[in-house]
């Protein structure tokens, strides 16, 4: 508890960090907010007990354990005539009771700070953030299995808007990606973007963007290589639907090897009535074994944080698509949810390390009442790799059954069962476990 503690000192100094780190550039500012707005923060902390019939997820000599967790949301966002920040953080701290594993404190999340407005004639974004990823996606989800990477970005940036409908922005790009345990993975990216914005109509407009980097890793094995983008984009913002489109080429030139280039794309649509939510994310990009993602997979995703594995090196193409629908127009007191999602890594000089990741779930959720809530949960994921043995292939069959109670705005409490089996040419990496626990949350 003691270290949770500590890890929620960290929120308050990610905002100091933020004015020397570093981002990409952005496709529009359809989302900017002109007004100012008072503080808006809030939170919640939790306590969960559960007791596993196999901790360490062992095809034999199962081991029975308690687990405590403890965490610490905190979110807020301040925004004034020239500012804005935003944060969203989880701090957790897992204990074990029979010291299967060692007691292990995280911190994930994101937030970012903006000075000055797309129509100013200079204005600067910093963000950071934070997520715990799978050192060796073919190894077992254990804690041990874990790191932390942090990435920090910086764009300055100088804005010229030429007419009423058109801007340009020329911004430097820097930013610094570190591993909290292995800091032989980390890299550094400098460069700079060049962007033209047309809006269309108060819900929509088109761009051009060109952008250069200069990547170089901490590992010095790895060496370094020249990054490209081009390409144009289309967003719009309207009552039902929002989306963005981006659509061009990227390369990869490394330094005494071979050019990788090809297709990069990115699509989000979010569709929302009063009965259905639908969102839809899908891009290709060229990156590499230490930024990954760039830690933009959501909190709560469908696909694993496993992007860029801790035995690869060099660039790879990325490609990853996730789709969800929840509806409750199929029941007054019902929420229905289907999900998909798929991700590939395909390395340029590593074939070893290319997988694919395959991923489906089902929720559903009855409301008995205001109060009280059964909730059900299915997801199977598969992960396929092109490696010389078929063992490593494997797939998860997860089964979830929760009760939650709402004693009122603020205080709530969960009763939770769930069954995981995972599959696996290894026979010693499949397993069969049990797990019931319960928790309770305050809101504030």
């Amino acid at each position: 508890m003691t270290s949770l503690i500590k890890l929620s000192f960290n929120f308050n100094l990610i905002f100091f960090l933020l004015v020397s780190a570093s981002s990409q550039a952005q496709i529009g500012d359809l989302n900017e907010d002109d007004s100012t707005k008072p503080g808006e923060f809030g939170g919640t902390i939790s306590f969960q007990t559960e007791f596993s019939d196999n901790t360490l997820k062992a095809p034999f000599d199962e081991l029975d354990e308690r687990q405590d967790t403890y965490k610490l949301d905190l979110n807020g966002r301040v925004q004034g005539d020239f500012f804005k920040a935003d944060m969203d953080y989880r701090a957790e701290e897992k204990q074990f009771a029979e010291d299967s594993q060692n007691n292990k404190s995280t911190l994930e999340g994101e937030s970012s700070l903006s000075i000055g407005k797309s129509s100013d004639l200079m204005s600067f974004v910093a963000k950071h953030s934070r997520k715990t990823i799978l050192n060796n996606p073919d190894d077992l989800d254990l804690l041990e299995n874990t790191d932390e990477r942090d990435m920090l970005s910086a764009s300055p940036r100088l804005n010229w808007n030429v007419t009423g409908l058109d801007s340009v922005r020329v911004a430097g790009n820097f930013s610094k990606f570190t591993y909290q345990d292995d800091g032989s993975r980390g890299s550094e990216s400098k460069g700079a973007s060049l962007s033209w914005i047309h809006r269309l109509s108060a819900v929509s407009q088109f761009g051009l963007i060109a952008q250069g980097a200069n990547i170089e890793f901490e590992d010095s094995l790895n060496g370094e290589y020249d990054y490209e983008l081009y390409n144009l984009s289309y967003a719009a913002k309207l009552r039902l639907l929002s989306y963005q489109i981006q659509f061009g080429y990227n390369k990869a030139s490394v330094n005494g090897g071979d050019d990788l280039g090809g297709l990069q794309y990115r699509v989000n649509l979010i569709y929302k009535t009063t009965n259905n939510h639908v969102e839809l994310t899908t891009s290709q990009v060229i990156t590499d074994a230490s930024q990954g993602d760039g830690n933009t997979n959501p909190l709560g995703s469908l696909l694993s944080n496993a992007s860029g594995a801790a035995d690869a090196q060099g660039v790879l193409e990325l490609l990853s698509t996730e789709v969800s629908w929840e509806t409750k127009a199929l029941c007054s007191r019902c929420t229905f949810g289907l999900g998909a999602g798929f991700k590939s890594e395909e390395y340029k000089k590593e074939a070893v390390n290319n997988r694919d990741e395959i991923a489906y779930t089902f929720k559903f959720s009855y409301a008995m009442n205001r109060a009280l809530t059964l909730n059900l949960r299915w997801k199977m994921e598969e992960q396929k790799f092109e490696s010389a043995s078929e063992s490593m292939d494997y797939e998860v069959e997860n089964i979830t059954a929760s009760i939650n109670y709402a004693f009122n705005e603020a205080l709530s409490a969960k009763l939770f069962a769930e069954s995981e089996t995972r599959s696996s040419g290894d026979s010693e990496k499949q397993y069969n476990e049990n797990v019931a626990g319960a928790s309770i949350s305050y809101r504030f």
